[in-house]
Parts: structure tokens; sequence; C-alpha cells
């Protein structure tokens, strides 16, 4: 019965992706297909011992699972750690060059290296004439960063790092002296040569998509960010924990509701237009945490910072009341967007809803933060929250946009009450 525990475990493992490099180049990525697979074994495991052996211990098919879980996570995040510690798996790797020295190459680089367990080995860098180098950097960290020669040498450098796969990243090439670089790979028959297209800049105004079409690559610029399933996972999540916490907290909210019309005049509430998915506006609700004429003051607290970037919210805020300070530091505050949550207005988990005038001052590649719906809490909230001007954070946005999960709305959900808790950024 082990010996078919075993083998329904590794089956499983591989059919969740947990042996598949895409989806396990990052950790969180990892244990959420360890996670999932443990699930589906249970199921699996439970129905053929219903059917073939009920006289094997359940407690001991539980123990055997946990067990399990434990060994591969730890065997897995030793590896980790001594790929990071070494550069990557290098008795057997496959060695890696990169032709380009610019941004694009660098962020390629980036992706190599996080697939340096798998057997991904970054030899270096080919610089091509022409193109803007990443020399400063380079210099800070050469072991990282190592250019190993010119694009004019580039048959005699495969040869002499005994390379196995090439891949062109030069930013705005010229595509006629790209295609001259490749016809001199071709007598190296074991070598595999890859093109990565310079779209960065489009990357942030779009969720790129890539298919083929009868060999034809296109790339997908305006693609739903989530699948249909997705967003009913996520409609579902929203609806149930927003309005069981809705009751839950209602005690709580009707007593900060009080507190707030002792404190100062006022309605308890604070009702301002925020911006939301597809650019639409909605009323988002707050508990009021600042005198009933804030927003007439508020060129009084606006200040730049050293880059001119606009600076609309501060800790020494003198509009904020006394109670308004607690419910900012401990996020009491937000309690009643659950009302916006459960209406559609928002999500649980998703960038912040912007103001209007705030979203007025976007660049463009900033606008693909508003594709998705806006969240309670999120990636932003958990890594810095207040500390980082939120429409200073827009990469962390895009970071959720672009790896999206339910595990990661999960995972953000637990992390955030220890977010809240450390009260960092919080004002």
């Amino acid at each position: 019965m082990y010996v078919v525990f075993t083998i329904v475990w590794l089956l499983t493992l591989s059919f969740v992706g947990a042996y598949s490099p895409r989806h396990t180049h990052r950790a969180f990525l990892e244990g959420a297909q360890l996670l999932k697979g443990g699930i589906i074994v249970v199921f699996l495991f439970s129905g053929i011992l219903f059917i073939s052996y009920r006289e094997f211990s359940r407690l001991q098919l539980a123990y055997l699972l946990v067990l399990l879980v434990i060994l591969s996570v730890g065997f897995r995040a030793t590896l980790r750690l001594y790929f990071r510690l070494t550069g990557g798996r290098r008795y057997d790797a496959r060695r890696v060059l990169i032709v380009g020295t610019g941004k694009l190459a660098q962020s390629v680089g980036r992706v190599v290296r996080s697939y340096a367990w798998t057997g991904l080995y970054l030899v270096g860098y080919v610089s091509v004439e022409g193109e803007r180098s990443i020399s400063v950097e380079l210099n800070e960290t050469q072991e990282r960063f190592r250019v190993v020669g010119k694009a004019a040498d580039l048959p005699n450098i495969i040869e002499s790092y005994h390379i196995d796969e090439v891949i062109f990243a030069v930013q705005q090439p010229t595509y006629s002296e790209i295609l001259q670089l490749i016809q001199q790979l071709y007598r190296h028959h074991r070598l595999y040569v890859r093109i990565a297209p310079d779209v960065q800049e489009i990357a942030y105004l779009s969720h790129l998509t890539i298919e083929d079409v009868s060999g034809i690559p296109l790339i997908g610029l305006r693609d739903n960010v989530f699948t249909l399933r997705q967003r009913l996972l996520k409609r579902a999540l929203d609806i149930s924990v927003s309005l069981a916490l809705l009751i839950l907290t209602a005690p709580l909210m009707l007593l900060i509701s009080i507190a707030i019309v002792l404190d100062s005049s006022g309605s308890p509430f604070f009702i301002q237009e925020r911006v939301g998915q597809n650019m639409r506006r909605f009323k988002m609700i707050k508990f009021r945490t600042m005198v009933k004429n804030a927003e007439a003051l508020q060129n009084t607290v606006n200040r730049y910072d050293e880059h001119g970037n606009l600076i609309h919210k501060t800790p020494d805020d003198h509009r904020i009341t006394r109670v308004g300070r607690f419910l900012r530091s401990t996020s009491l505050d937000e309690l009643p967007q659950f009302f916006n949550i459960l209406k559609g207005d928002m999500s649980l988990v998703g960038p912040r809803p912007e103001l209007p005038w705030m979203v007025e001052r976007y660049a463009e590649w900033q606008m693909k933060r508003f594709e998705v719906p806006q969240g309670l809490t999120g990636w932003w909230q958990i890594n810095g929250r207040a500390e980082t001007p939120m429409h200073l954070a827009t990469e962390d946005d895009l970071f959720y946009i672009n790896n999206y999960s339910l595990l990661l709305d999960l995972i953000i959900l637990l992390r955030t009450p220890f977010a809240v808790l450390s009260r960092k950024g919080a004002f």
C-alpha cells in the first residue's frame, strides 16, 4: 500500500505541475503546487482505500501525507538555498548565454537565474554594438552580470564557454543584424536559440499573451487578466468573507461610530469617489478619521519629494482627529468597505482604489493597475503600506496582476493581519 501511495503522490505532483519549472520558479508557486498535490492525493487515496483496503488506518494516512509534504518542502527549500548560494546547478547544467546588455537582457538574466535550480546556468552576456549597456551595474556585481565578449565573436564565445542555449535580448534590435548572427549559429546543431521580443514597455500597458497561429507567433495585448474561472472564484470568496466579517464586526462598527461622533462633529462615515476596475468611478465608504472639512484643506498638507513626486498623505497631518489616528493605525477605518466588496465595487484583494485627481497624474504604464478589481488589501499593503505612496507603488500592483492566483489572494489575506498589527506605514 505504501508503494501505491508513493506512485499516486508522484503522478499527482507531475499532474499539477510540481516538476515543471514554469509553475515552480518562485518559492510560493512551488509551495502552491505541493499544497494542491497534497489535497488531491488525500481524495484520491481515500477513494482507493475505500474500494480496496478499508483496514488501512486513516490516521496513518494523515501522518504519511504530512510527512511527505514536510519532506518535499524541506528538500526543495534546501535545494533552492544551495543553488542560490552556489549560483545554480553546474554539474549537468544547460549553459545559457544572453546576447544583449540592456534592461531587456538584464530582465531575461534575472529569469534565467530564478530557474537555476532546474539546471539553467547563466554564463554571461554578449554586448551588441549600439545598445545602451548596463556596465555601471555590471561593475557592482561582476559575477552575476559578466560580459564575456562582443557579438562579432559570438561563434568563438559559444565554443570557448561550451554554450548550450543562446537568448537574443537586444533592445530596439536591428533584425537584419540579429538574423546574420543567428545564421552564424546554424553549424552548432546542438545549440538552442531563442529570441526575447523587446515589448517591455507594452507589457506595462497590457496583459500579454503569446499564441501560435499557423506558425505565426502573435502577441495579444488586450486579453482578460483573469480567466472566467478565476473571476468566479474570486467573487465567491469576496461575497462569503465580506458577508461573514460584516456580521462579526457589526457590534465593533457600532462602537466606533459612537466614538467618532463623540470625538468630533459630523457623520461617522466618510464617503469619497474613487476609481475602480476599468476606470469606473464609485463611492467608497470609510469611517471618518479627519475633521469635517478635511478635503477643502488638502492643499495645506500636499508636498513633493526630491524627485518631484506628489506626497498627499503624511503621518503628521493636522486634519486627523484623536479617534481617527487610532482607527488609521489599526486600519479599523477600512471596515465599512466590506459593503463596497459585497456590492461588487471592490474585491478583498487587489490594488487600492485611487482618487480621481491622483489618477490624472498617472503615467500611461500605471493604468494597467485598473484592469483588475480594486481591493481592500493587496501586495502593496503587506509590503510597506503608507510608507510608499500608493501612486508610487504601481510595480507592486503589477506584480500582483502578473502573478495572480487564488492562492496568492489567500496568502495576502493571511499576511494582512500581521501587517496591520505591526502598524508599519499606517497613518
